[in-house]
C-alpha cells in the first residue's frame, strides 16, 4: 500500500505480450477528472510513464482505465485494442489523496489525565467561545480523524506560526495532550496541525481558547 499527495510521482509500467512500437497513452482513474501519462516504445515489450499527482486527484486504489495510441506490432500491423489483463489494483494498492485534513469533530477537556472530571466537550469546527475553568493543567482528548496519524500540538498564550508548530517537539501520535497554565491572567490557545498518511497537512487550527476561571 502506498499513499500519494499532490506533487508525488508514480511510475506506471506497462508490459505487452509482444514487441510493439508507437506512442502510448495511459488513462488513469483519478476521481472526477481522469489523468493521462504517455510514453513511446520502439520494438519493445514494456514501457513506463510517469504520472504526477495534481490537486484534486483522488483514488482509493489507483487503476488504469485504458491504454490507447498508434501502436504497431513486430509485423507492422496496427494494434487496435489494448486491454490490461492484470491492472494496477491486482498488484498494489495505490491511494491518491490530495485533500488537506480537517480539525477533529469533538474535543473533550478534563481536569487531569485520569478523565474523572470533564470540564467541557466542544466541537472545534463550530465552537467559538472561551472555555473557562480552574484547572491549571487541562487535559485534552480528541476524536480520531480518518487517515490522520500525526498531530502537531501546542498550548500557548501566544500566537504561533506554521513553521514553529511543525516542530518535532510538538509532534504527537496519540490523541491527547496536557496543557500547562503559566500565567493565570492570560488566555491560552490549543493549536494543531494535522498530517494524514499521504503527507497532506492542514493549516494551523485553533481548537479551543482556554482561560482560568475567576473566583
Amino acid at each position: 500500500k502506498g499513499y500519494y499527495k499532490a506533487g508525488k510521482t508514480i511510475d506506471i509500467d506497462i508490459t505487452f505480450s509482444e514487441p510493439v512500437s508507437g506512442d502510448v497513452t495511459v488513462t488513469l482513474e483519478t476521481g472526477d477528472v481522469d489523468k493521462q501519462c504517455t510514453f513511446t516504445v520502439t520494438q519493445e515489450t514494456s514501457g513506463t510513464c510517469n504520472y504526477t499527482v495534481r490537486a484534486g486527484d483522488t483514488s482509493g486504489d489507483l487503476n488504469v482505465k485504458s491504454v490507447t495510441g498508434t501502436i504497431t506490432d513486430s509485423s507492422g500491423d496496427l494494434v487496435t485494442s489494448i486491454l490490461p489483463t492484470s491492472n494496477l489494483k491486482a498488484n498494489k494498492q495505490l491511494i491518491v489523496d490530495t485533500t488537506k485534513p480537517t480539525a477533529p469533530d469533538t474535543l473533550r477537556i478534563y481536569t487531569s489525565p485520569k478523565k474523572n472530571k470533564r470540564i467541557k466537550t466542544i466541537h472545534p469546527r463550530t465552537f467559538s467561545g472561551v472555555v473557562k475553568a480552574q484547572a491549571l493543567k487541562p487535559y485534552f482528548a480528541w476524536e480520531a480523524v480518518p487517515g490522520v496519524k500525526k498531530f502537531f500540538v501546542k498550548f500557548s498564550n501566544k500566537s504561533i506560526i506554521r513553521n514553529k508548530l511543525l516542530n518535532s517537539d510538538n509532534l504527537r501520535t496519540k490523541r491527547h495532550f496536557r496543557g500547562n497554565i503559566e500565567q493565570a491572567d492570560k488566555k491560552y490557545f490549543l493549536y494543531m496541525i494535522l498530517q494524514d498518511r499521504a503527507g497532506n497537512k492542514s493549516s494551523v487550527k485553533t481548537l479551543v481558547e482556554y482561560k482560568i476561571k475567576s473566583e
